[in-house]
């Protein structure tokens, strides 16, 4: 949603939409953004990679798939071993063969050899020798792939989306025959539980059209660089001991709940909170304070003001604001500059910038040595990145004039050159080390809390909570400006969702659920989707009547996004009730 949380990038859609772009929007809500499109199509929470699978085979069913893009680009060419749905090696088939490289059917001979630069199929079954004497039936990744989006007709798609067949038809081909078309799906699409199938979706979709490395083209997040800087930080700056031959340690955050209580696989009783108000924004609220806030000797939490999070504290360290920060790097969603950000003013009263923090406790502790002054960190972290691109800027430029650009071309198209990074180097379309978690294939499968789960029986609507235009998450919530115009949290709930519970609009409401509640007011409107409600994220637990928006949510785990990362907090991939008070 563009117009409200992602401002710097809307005046660029809109200049595209004057040079005759068509603009359509998936989702469930009419955002700010939806009102600027063509087409606003309302889809069921959570169901988004069913809509692009009945996409795919509508295209593929009228041959405008890319063929060719698929075979050169994409490991769609792979042979996969039907026995246990891993990548068919050299070192199957042959003594000393490589465990790491591919194995394809030539075009011409038919035969079954090594990848290479000689022309291969994209589809096709072969029986082969293994090294211990036996046979296996091996296919190409493409055909496996092709063989599950058969099964999503456009009338299952619709039945699971509840988006008409004929929008999901012409939405496919409009995407196939559009050159170039480009797909942006960004953060909101992700927090289901199964979030990550959308973009994996997303992905085959560019890669079935061949849009992928072209101009106006691809599928994108974020793709500027903040998330870049983030990928290249220096292992010295996460980890100053390196050269001494210390190994950092670390846990995966979305594990807490099930690691600390354990004590596993240390004991931890402090934790020190930075940049991040939990008060707001904890999944699973309720368990954290009551399980494991009480395990925890010493809170620590650094802030500059007293929001909810202080409220379970035993240290508040007053950080200073942006304005008063000696120096910050700062990185771009979504274009290629660095911005130096300088400070206005010296701190006032005994507030610190978070370096100086970290710099006076750590020399407390005897490891003073490690830090500098901010410009040297500045200069660490420039010098290590991993990217060359933004290791080798302009520093000059930079300290001089507060902003300078990464080393990318003014045209720079991502993967114009389809070199990918990953192992294969190609675009990674089947992933073998997922198939014992059912997902080597980009498939779909219910949100956690969907409304079509037996949960459902008792909790029928699916809660949401998106950014607004008001507040960066808590942090402008309650400040006296925003207040005059939006002076309250309400809960956006459709007519005929309200009709059926006796809600008016502005009716005070509670919203329910097995974990938690929250009362505010109703807003009962046509711009939400029947079967889902929303209510913005980031307001602070005084705000409401009663209860608190965090007590809903929930920190299931996903096996499969351990298995890539870390496990995702799904704050949208929640179920409700919503009563009138």
């Amino acid at each position: 949603n563009y117009a409200e949380s992602s401002l710097n990038d809307m005046h660029f859609i809109c200049d595209a939409i004057e040079n005759g772009m068509k603009l359509v929007v998936v989702d469930p809500r009419f955002s700010n953004t939806a009102a600027k499109a063509h087409q606003w199509i309302p889809i069921r929470p959570g169901t988004d990679a069913a809509l692009m699978l009945g996409m795919m085979n509508v295209i593929i069913s009228r041959n405008l798939h890319d063929e060719q893009f698929l075979r050169d680009n994409t490991t769609g060419p792979y042979l996969v071993r039907t026995d246990n749905g891993k990548f068919l090696r050299p070192s199957d088939v042959m003594m000393g063969g490589s465990a790491d490289e591919n194995m394809v059917i030539d075009a011409v001979t038919n035969s079954v050899r090594v990848r290479g630069s000689a022309p291969h199929k994209l589809s096709g079954r072969v029986t082969v020798n293994l090294v211990d004497g036996t046979t296996v039936e091996c296919r190409t990744a493409w055909d496996l792939i092709a063989d599950y989006i058969k099964e999503w007709t456009p009338e299952k798609a619709s039945e699971v989306t509840e988006v008409d067949v004929n929008v999901i038809t012409e939405l496919a081909i409009t995407y196939a025959t559009t050159k170039p078309a480009a797909i942006r799906i960004s953060q909101g699409t992700n927090r289901y539980w199964q979030g990550h199938q959308a973009f994996r979706n997303a992905i085959l979709l560019g890669a079935i059209c061949g849009n992928h490395g072209k101009p106006g083209g691809g599928v994108s997040w974020a793709g500027g660089t903040l998330f870049k800087t983030i990928a290249a930080a220096p292992s010295c700056w996460l980890n100053p001991r390196e050269s001494e031959g210390y190994q950092s340690k670390s846990i995966v955050g979305s594990h807490i709940f099930e690691l600390l209580p354990k004590d596993e696989p240390w004991p931890i009783r402090g934790i020190w909170f930075n940049h991040y108000n939990f008060g707001t924004q904890m999944p699973n609220y309720n368990t954290f304070v009551n399980e494991i806030v009480p395990k925890l000797e010493l809170i620590v939490v650094s802030e500059q003001v007293m929001n909810d999070a202080t409220t379970y504290a035993d240290i508040v360290l007053p950080a200073c604001s942006w304005y008063e920060q000696e120096g910050e790097l700062v990185a771009s969603w979504s274009n290629y500059y660095f911005q130096l950000r300088k400070q206005c003013i010296k701190p006032m009263w005994e507030s610190k910038q978070d370096h100086t923090i970290y710099a006076e406790i750590s020399e407390r502790m005897g490891y003073g040595k490690y830090w500098g002054s901010v410009e040297d960190s500045l200069n660490e972290i420039i010098d290590n990145f991993t990217e060359d691109k933004l290791r080798n800027i302009n520093k000059k430029e930079l300290w001089e004039t507060g902003v300078t650009r990464a080393l990318y071309p003014e045209d720079f198209i991502p993967f114009a050159d389809q070199n990918y990074p990953t192992p294969s180097g190609k675009l990674e379309i089947y992933l073998d080390y997922l198939h014992e978690l059912g997902e080597s294939l980009p498939v779909y499968e219910e949100p956690i809390e969907s409304n079509r789960r037996p949960k459902a029986k008792q909790y029928p609507l699916t809660m949401m909570n998106v950014h607004n235009v008001f507040s960066v998450h808590s942090q402008h919530a309650t400040l006296p400006w925003i207040l005059e115009i939006n002076p309250e949290p309400r809960v956006d709930i459709s007519p005929k969702d309200a009709e059926a519970r006796g809600i008016k609009d502005g009716d005070m409401v509670k919203v329910f659920n097995d974990r938690g509640h929250v009362v505010l007011r109703a807003r009962v409107t046509e711009g939400i989707k029947e079967g889902c409600i929303n209510i913005y994220e980031g307001y602070w637990k005084r705000q409401f009547i009663d209860g608190h928006l965090p007590s809903l949510t929930h920190m299931e785990l996903n096996p499969v996004h351990d298995a890539v990362m870390e496990s995702n907090y799904a704050p949208y991939d929640v179920l409700v009730e919503v009563e009138k008070v």
